[in-house]
């Protein structure tokens, strides 16, 4: 699909997996659950740096979404089970991610240790409304 709108939703079972836009292989933002919460975390060139943060109970499918409605900017949002979607932090600024002549990818992502891993579940992409 090749839209600069769009929405993607992601189920993330336990520690680490989260849903990301990536730019290229040192400039990203990820929504990704982190022990007892969901961290938004932005990975460029000068390194990694948080966010925003959450703490709650995240037991079982925790729910991850991205949406863009406006060019180079989104949203990332989160929900427990079938809670209410709640915001992760504020938008999201995307054109330090963008090579000049590249676009977003948006793609699943496992942050830790060398060897880690992630569970997904109903992994969607969609124009936006």
């Amino acid at each position: 699909m090749l839209t600069a709108t769009y929405a993607a939703t992601v189920g993330v079972l336990g520690d680490g997996g989260g849903l990301g836009l990536i730019g290229d292989a040192q400039d990203d933002v990820v929504l990704s659950r982190r022990g007892d919460g969901v961290e938004l975390w932005q990975r460029g060139r000068a390194g990694k740096r948080t966010l925003w943060t959450s703490a709650g109970r995240t037991d079982g499918v925790g729910w991850l979404r991205v949406v863009s409605t406006t060019k180079g900017e989104a949203r990332f949002s989160y929900r427990v089970g079938n809670g209410a979607w709640r915001a992760a932090g504020e938008s999201v600024e995307l054109k330090a991610l963008l090579p000049w002549d590249s676009g977003l990818r948006v793609g699943l992502v496992v942050d830790g240790a060398a060897g880690s891993s992630a569970r997904f579940v109903r992994f969607a992409v969609k124009a936006a409304e």
